[in-house]
Protein backbone atom coordinates (compact mmCIF):
# COMPACT_ATOMS: atom_id res chain seq x y z
CA UNK A 1 0.00 0.00 0.00
CA UNK A 2 2.86 2.52 0.97
CA UNK A 3 3.91 1.83 -2.43
CA UNK A 4 1.12 2.48 -4.26
CA UNK A 5 0.64 5.29 -2.40
CA UNK A 6 4.59 6.61 -3.37
CA UNK A 7 3.16 6.31 -6.89
CA UNK A 8 0.51 8.51 -6.56
CA UNK A 9 2.66 10.85 -4.94
CA UNK A 10 5.24 10.48 -7.36
CA UNK A 11 5.60 13.36 -10.67
CA UNK A 12 5.29 11.92 -13.99
CA UNK A 13 7.86 12.06 -16.02
CA UNK A 14 10.95 12.00 -13.86
CA UNK A 15 12.81 9.89 -11.12
CA UNK A 16 11.76 9.74 -7.68
CA UNK A 17 12.16 7.52 -4.73
CA UNK A 18 13.28 5.28 -3.02
CA UNK A 19 9.70 3.40 -2.52
CA UNK A 20 10.11 0.98 -0.02
CA UNK A 21 8.24 -2.58 -1.06
CA UNK A 22 8.37 -6.02 0.26
CA UNK A 23 11.27 -6.34 -2.46
CA UNK A 24 13.22 -3.72 -1.28
CA UNK A 25 13.58 0.39 -2.11
CA UNK A 26 13.34 1.21 -5.72
CA UNK A 27 13.70 4.40 -7.59
CA UNK A 28 10.96 4.91 -10.08
CA UNK A 29 9.79 6.57 -12.96
CA UNK A 30 6.34 7.20 -13.93
CA UNK A 31 6.12 7.40 -17.86
CA UNK A 32 2.55 6.85 -18.32
CA UNK A 33 -0.49 6.46 -16.11
CA UNK A 34 -3.74 4.94 -17.13
CA UNK A 35 -6.98 5.27 -14.99
CA UNK A 36 -8.27 2.25 -13.75
CA UNK A 37 -11.76 0.82 -15.16
CA UNK A 38 -13.49 -2.32 -15.17
CA UNK A 39 -12.96 -4.75 -18.09
CA UNK A 40 -15.47 -5.44 -21.01
CA UNK A 41 -16.72 -8.97 -20.51
CA UNK A 42 -15.73 -9.99 -23.75
CA UNK A 43 -11.83 -9.06 -22.55
CA UNK A 44 -12.03 -11.19 -19.79
CA UNK A 45 -14.65 -13.95 -20.52
CA UNK A 46 -12.27 -16.61 -21.45
CA UNK A 47 -10.08 -16.09 -18.65
CA UNK A 48 -13.25 -16.17 -16.23
CA UNK A 49 -14.90 -19.20 -17.64
CA UNK A 50 -11.24 -20.95 -17.47
CA UNK A 51 -11.13 -19.82 -13.81
CA UNK A 52 -14.54 -21.55 -13.35
CA UNK A 53 -13.52 -25.05 -14.20
CA UNK A 54 -11.02 -24.56 -12.38
CA UNK A 55 -12.68 -23.90 -8.94
CA UNK A 56 -15.57 -25.97 -10.02
CA UNK A 57 -12.85 -28.83 -10.41
CA UNK A 58 -11.20 -28.21 -7.32
CA UNK A 59 -14.30 -28.31 -5.28
CA UNK A 60 -15.28 -31.26 -7.22
CA UNK A 61 -11.94 -32.99 -5.78
CA UNK A 62 -12.48 -31.62 -2.49
CA UNK A 63 -16.02 -33.06 -2.34
CA UNK A 64 -14.55 -36.95 -3.53
CA UNK A 65 -12.26 -36.63 -1.08
CA UNK A 66 -14.39 -36.01 1.93
CA UNK A 67 -17.01 -38.68 0.21
CA UNK A 68 -13.91 -41.15 0.64
CA UNK A 69 -12.87 -40.12 4.19
CA UNK A 70 -16.30 -41.00 5.30
CA UNK A 71 -16.55 -44.02 3.42
CA UNK A 72 -13.43 -45.33 4.76
CA UNK A 73 -11.78 -44.05 7.89
CA UNK A 74 -8.02 -43.99 8.08
CA UNK A 75 -6.60 -44.34 11.58
CA UNK A 76 -3.60 -42.77 11.24
CA UNK A 77 -1.99 -43.88 14.76
CA UNK A 78 1.52 -45.55 14.33
CA UNK A 79 1.77 -49.03 16.58
CA UNK A 80 4.72 -49.06 18.16
CA UNK A 81 5.66 -53.05 19.36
Amino acid sequence: AAFAEGLEAGGHGFWFGPLESPYGAHLVVVTEREDARLPELAAVRGAVRELWREEAEERGFREALRALRAEHPVDDRRSVE
